[in-house]
């Protein structure tokens, strides 16, 4: 387990998996290795994890100065629980 400094476990009241369209960069590490660059304006598959169930839906993002929105399969906002939320962005499916 992930723990803060002080020894506390770290953990998220909402968990999103965010797919996304994930390619390599103009970067690159020391090593040469490149930098992957996921792609987050657009839109895609989504699965929300909180209070032990998953919701499926779909992420919503029109420009990178704004924010991403999450709806289920019938176009309503998916509510995360209160306190902190983690997104993962995972390669499409």
């Amino acid at each position: 387990p992930a723990r803060t400094d002080g020894g506390k476990r770290l953990s998220a009241a909402t968990v999103v998996v965010q797919y996304v369209t994930i390619r390599d960069s103009r970067l690159s590490d020391s090593a040469g290795s490149v930098t992957p660059y996921s792609e987050t304006v657009g839109s895609g598959k989504a699965l929300v994890l909180r209070d032990g169930k998953e919701y499926a839906g779909r992420w919503e993002r029109s420009s990178a100065s704004g924010g991403t929105s999450f709806t289920d399969d019938e176009g309503n906002g998916i509510s995360f629980a209160r306190g902190p939320v983690w997104v993962a962005l995972a390669p499409e499916p």
